[in-house]
């Protein structure tokens, strides 16, 4: 009687052991095909991933395009902002005379003064209209926007939101300064008329141009207004060319680009060692430095980009050249001269430095 219930418990363990045998084939079945879908979709967030990834680095090379866009854009100011700072000081400092006006010519400074005045938003001299498609574009993505970007893209906000609105309301207030005028003056002047291109017509005008202190409190307005938008557009531009520099070297892409990069004969022009000559002719015991970084564009990423002056242009002659910068603090016009181992900087309000070159 022993024996078949020796065989029964045999044959129960036979059974569970046969059991366990399964069900640890079971277990590994399903551990598995977990595991074969965890690695699916980690493969599939791989390549969302990088999709988005893809996407984003897209957009940002479109904003890369738009910056230089922007930036060539705000050069137009700095040429012709010069232009005007000198009709400026013409009119206020009373170094115009009938003839400048009388003349039709628009080469003349008078008349040139007169189209400025009252024609700039038909000629749109210094008015910035920048883009800011390829912003809003990755605004519309920002929740996908990975975390390296972060800085840039709150410099982006910060250049968009701040600077370009800056801009914004310079150029409305430069087009309702001159709209006021021409409204008063229709008003109270009979000589005045909306299509005025030969001041020699009217010696009512001129004379009110030479002689009456309203015409010079409305250019030295204009002329406020001018450096505003000047102020502006140079904080804009300089934004614009550091995040550019960040933005290029995040995809991997050149940091330099035509849009601000300045002439290298401007740069071995002014690149060395002087020493500061006074009035009387004795030489400062300290030497001054023009560097690449010191005599350029911004703060450079590479040496040949720079951040004390932005470049405006460069005449030259046999005997010297003639280098327009535009200090970055203040808005400023300076003047390099250089002739030979001599180099004179004059500002705007006729200040001058002389310097000789020792390296």
């Amino acid at each position: 009687m022993m024996i078949p219930f020796f065989r029964k418990i045999r044959w129960r363990l036979a059974q569970d052991n046969q059991f366990f045998k399964y069900s640890r084939y079971a277990i590994g079945e399903i551990v598995l095909v977990v595991v074969g879908i965890l690695i699916a979709l980690q493969i599939n967030n791989w390549n969302e991933q990088h999709k988005s990834d893809a996407k984003i680095d897209v957009l940002f090379e479109k904003v890369l395009i738009e910056l230089v866009a922007n930036i060539n854009e705000t050069q137009k100011v700095f040429q012709n902002s010069k232009y005007l700072d000198t009709l400026g000081y013409l009119v206020i400092y009373n170094n115009l005379a009938y003839d400048d006006y009388a003349m039709p010519k628009y080469d003349k400074n008078g008349a040139r003064v007169l189209t400025y005045l009252y024609f700039p938003y038909d000629y749109e001299y210094d008015m910035v209209f920048l883009n800011t498609s390829a912003y809003d574009n990755l605004v519309l993505n920002m929740d996908l926007i990975p975390s390296k970007y972060d800085q840039v893209v709150s410099e982006l906000n910060i250049m968009y939101s701040m600077d370009k609105k800056a801009i914004d309301i310079a150029n409305k207030n430069m087009i309702d300064f001159v709209k006021d005028i021409k409204a008063e003056h229709r008003k109270k002047y009979n000589w005045y008329s909306d299509h005025v291109f030969s001041p020699n017509q009217n010696r009512e005008m001129i004379d009110y141009m030479l002689n009456n202190y309203l015409y010079k409190n409305e250019v030295q307005g204009w002329w406020n207004l001018s450096r505003a938008q000047l102020n502006n557009t140079l904080s804009y531009r300089n934004r614009a060319v550091r995040i550019y520099q960040e933005l290029a070297m995040l995809l991997n892409m050149p940091t330099v680009h035509d849009s601000f990069k300045v002439d290298p004969e401007v740069v071995n022009l002014l690149v060395g060692t002087y020493k500061l000559i006074s009035e009387d002719g004795v030489y400062d015991p300290e030497e001054y430095k023009f560097e690449n970084n010191l005599i350029m564009t911004y703060k450079p990423l590479q040496p040949d980009i720079a951040w004390e002056n932005t470049f405006i242009d460069l005449k030259k002659t046999k005997s010297r050249s003639v280098i327009s910068m535009l200090r970055n603090s203040g808005a400023v016009y300076m003047t390099y001269i250089v002739e030979g181992d001599s180099l004179s900087v004059i500002n705007n309000g006729g200040s001058t430095w002389k310097f000789i070159k020792v390296n």
